[in-house]
């Protein structure tokens, strides 16, 4: 728990996706005083009042255990503990599991785009960069190799990365990301696993990420979604600061400029997860 005196706080959050500051509450948190309400525009679900974003980065991604976690994840596969079957094995199936949701995200790029490689990709909240490795190594062969970069909150995360795979991750915040002219409209692939929960700007982000998307390229995002983790065995009101409905979801990504075509609640509804890959429409 944070000491109650250094805590910066966001009050009188607007709703991100409509703008609006018009809310209900839901519920209190009492180990953290986040009040956890919804959009009465929209409907969208997060938190208000809040931690400060840049005090949750100092405080909670530059301190602590974000660093061992973030070397754990490059040595082991995991965050945390000892993974089932050994690290070597435990790698392997996340290499494997990457390469066939990017098989998935290639194939809607090549339906898309007349049967065409992708020859880049983007990846939101990359932590330390597995899928971005198993993509510049399988999949995006480009005239001057692959153009594969990304970034992540967390500062330990992204380090690890650049050391241990040599890749392209800053860290920061995505609309916080400095972005070069070459890099708009440049990206065929966009990748947001686990990401949009996170952040404190989901929809702003979905903008910007479209902005950096060639047009007919796919995003692929998964999150988690309110209706399906009935236990609430994802409210954690610091690190996920926003909840979507299958409804509120739809919404933000497609007023974002991107065209659904899979909105798949089936694959992973033991784990009340959604999975999505949308067009960049031009």
């Amino acid at each position: 728990m944070a000491d109650a005196s250094a805590i910066r706080w966001d009050q009188n959050v607007k709703c991100d996706l409509c703008g609006s500051k018009d809310h209900e509450s839901l519920r209190k948190d009492e180990r953290y005083g986040y009040t956890f309400v919804r959009c009465r525009g929209c409907g969208l679900m997060f938190y208000n009042p809040r931690y400060e974003e840049q005090y949750v980065i100092e405080t909670f991604l530059r301190a602590g255990d974000a660093q061992i976690e973030a070397q754990n994840m490059v040595e082991r596969g995991v965050f945390f503990g000892d993974p089932e079957g050994g690290p070597e094995h435990q790698k392997k199936a996340l290499q494997d599991y990457y390469r066939f949701i990017l098989k998935e995200h290639t194939g809607w790029y090549n339906k898309l785009n007349g049967g065409r490689a992708p020859d880049s990709m983007f990846e939101v909240g990359s932590s330390v960069g597995w899928y971005m490795k198993v993509a510049r190594e399988d999949f995006l062969k480009g005239p001057k190799g692959p153009l594969v970069q990304g970034c992540d909150a967390n500062v330990y995360s992204a380090e690890a990365g650049q050391r241990a795979f040599r890749l392209d991750i800053r860290d920061g915040s995505f609309l916080g990301y400095n972005t070069t002219p070459e890099q708009m409209g440049r990206f065929a692939l966009a990748t947001m696993l686990d990401y949009i929960e996170h952040t404190y700007t989901p929809f702003q982000d979905l903008k910007k990420m479209r902005d950096m998307t060639a047009p007919h390229g796919v995003l692929l995002l998964k999150t988690f979604l309110e209706e399906m983790d009935p236990q609430g065995l994802f409210v954690q009101p610091v690190f996920h600061s926003h909840h979507f409905t299958a409804i509120t979801l739809r919404r933000a990504i497609e007023d974002a400029g991107w065209k659904i075509h899979v909105f798949d609640m089936e694959r992973d509804r033991v784990h009340g997860l959604v999975t999505v890959y949308a067009e960049r429409l031009p």
